[in-house]
């Protein structure tokens, strides 16, 4: 039971992130797309490229999909078995995908090998259908197990070059391969950022800097991108002024109380010097039937 258990958990998984890969988003450009705070800023790209399908900006390592029809950010490959495109948007899922269909398949021919192919007591009696059924699944299992296996490998040069399938490919019949000045992907822009608990699920991650990653930015998020830093920057000088001074603010505090109270015993003793102080002997007139302006106590 528990090693069926573990089958189906890891044949869910695969099949799950099928369907992840399938459905989701690789990382389509809209047409309002503009380039990126971290494009233009950078001396990789001194220009910018118009797609001339899109009629739209295409950012460095996107390429447009003619089976799409549409411009692809991080584009590594259109995949047929999933029918979309492999991109910034699907990547973790296809990565998932590839090794969860490894392990099941790995998996499938130990327990063929214990079970059939290494069995040698009397009790190892198959009919004709179970051993035809072990000679297909076992040719699948084979097959699944190095076709993932390569495009493991592809994907993970891809990782740890920064090239994807498609770029790799055009700089080989270019010979420019030596001449790549990509940097290698950081995981995080694989898998996000949500915990690393999240990386062997197939769920959306969520990117420190979606922009960055994607390549491009929207005018309406740079407008909030800019509001929300707007707010932050009066938020922090409003905690600011509302935070008690410490150190040699309340020195300076200190400080221009005593000049403060000197200056007000200096007026007081030019008053005193003047006569124009007033007597603290008399009061004030107490009421209009007295006579005189003050009243001598």
């Amino acid at each position: 039971p528990a090693l069926a258990i573990m089958y189906c958990t890891v044949c869910a998984l695969s099949l799950a992130s099928h369907a992840k890969t399938m459905f989701t988003d690789p990382g389509s450009i809209p047409q309002s797309a503009v380039p990126c705070h971290f494009h233009t800023h950078t001396n990789r790209t001194s220009t910018h490229t118009m797609c001339a399908h899109c009629q739209s900006y295409k950012p460095p390592d996107s390429h447009h999909c003619r089976i799409c029809n549409r411009c692809i950010s991080h584009m590594d490959h259109h995949c047929p078995w999933m029918n979309n495109c492999v991109g910034a948007g699907n990547l973790k899922h296809f990565i998932l995908f590839l090794c969860y269909t490894w392990i099941g398949s790995a998996f499938a021919l130990l327990i063929f090998s214990w079970n059939y192919f290494l069995c040698g007591t009397e009790d190892c009696m198959f009919s004709i259908v179970l051993v035809q059924l072990v000679r297909f699944m076992t040719m699948i299992c084979i097959g699944a197990l190095l076709f993932t296996s390569s495009m493991i490998m592809n994907v993970t040069y891809g990782i740890l070059t920064g090239i994807g399938t498609i770029d790799r490919l055009k700089k080989k019949a270019n010979d420019t391969v030596y001449l790549s000045d990509e940097e290698p992907m950081d995981l995080k822009d694989v898998f996000g950022v949500s915990g690393y608990w999240t990386w062997c699920l197939p769920i959306d991650p969520v990117f420190e800097d979606y922009d960055r990653v994607m390549g491009y930015s929207t005018p309406q998020r740079l407008l909030r991108e800019h509001r929300s830093m707007a707010d932050a920057a009066k938020q922090k000088n409003r905690n600011k002024m509302m935070m008690p001074m410490t150190g040699n603010g309340q020195k300076q505090q200190q400080q221009q109380q005593r000049r403060r109270n000197i200056d007000y015993d200096d007026d007081d003793d030019e008053e005193a010097a003047s006569g124009t102080a007033q007597d603290p002997f008399r009061s004030k007139r107490s009421s209009p039937g007295r006579r005189g302006g003050y009243e001598q106590i």
